[in-house]
């Protein structure tokens, strides 16, 4: 069964007990455009970097410092660039899926201006529109590139619906490093629509969907 992005199925809700947060474990992979990057005269933060820090301080000063003045970097692998590749093909698999079921979709463009990103992210919440694709949301120093924000018929400062996040991840089980990431987008969430979403989402490598509470984290 895929996402209803109109309803909410509690029974696949999962509790804090389906995840056990533990960075000691977390793989670190950095992609391109999703780490801290410069804007005006402050430096915005993503989840990434906060997986960065709870993994390995050393590896965020290493990025504080790439920031300023650029370090010498060894080329992606030939496995790096493959997994990036299927990440993209997965995404877009998804999204198939939806404009197949007849949701309306607006994509965000993936370059151009940031601020236009956020403002046409902006613009298609305000719109009501089923499903935004790319979106990108911001709050104080803080960024989140999402790949799906859902609507639901919950009211906020939108109107009588609100988004809830879904991400796609080509692994097949969660993990803490996942359930971290979601809870970065809804907190950036919240403050863009003013209300907290109930739920978050992953879409898995095997197209299984499983959802969590954002209250349980």
């Amino acid at each position: 069964m895929h996402l209803d992005c109109n309803r909410v199925n509690t029974a696949s809700v999962h509790s804090l007990g389906s995840v056990h947060i533990c960075f000691d474990e977390i793989p670190v992979i950095t992609l391109i455009g999703l780490i801290m990057q410069k804007l005006g005269n402050g430096v915005l933060f993503s989840a990434s970097d906060l997986v960065h820090f709870l993994s390995c301080r050393h590896l965020t000063a290493l990025d504080l410092i790439h920031l300023q003045s650029p370090l010498p970097t060894s080329a992606d692998s030939p496995d790096v660039a493959l997994f990036q590749e299927k990440g993209v093909e997965h995404e877009q698999a998804y999204l198939a899926l939806l404009q197949k079921a007849g949701r309306q979709v607006v994509e965000i463009p993936t370059s151009g201006l940031l601020t236009a990103r956020i403002e046409a992210t902006r613009q298609a919440m305000d719109s009501g529109v089923d499903v935004i694709y790319q979106a990108v949301l911001l709050k104080n120093d803080w960024i989140g590139y999402v790949d799906f924000l859902c609507r639901v018929e919950t009211p906020s400062n939108l109107g009588e619906h609100s988004y809830e996040v879904l991400d796609t991840k080509l692994s097949k089980t969660p993990t803490a490093k996942h359930v971290l990431q979601l809870c970065v987008y809804s907190d950036l969430l919240e403050v863009n629509q003013g209300v907290a979403p109930h739920v978050m989402g992953l879409v898995l490598g095997d197209m299984r969907e499983v959802r969590f509470r954002v209250a349980d984290y």
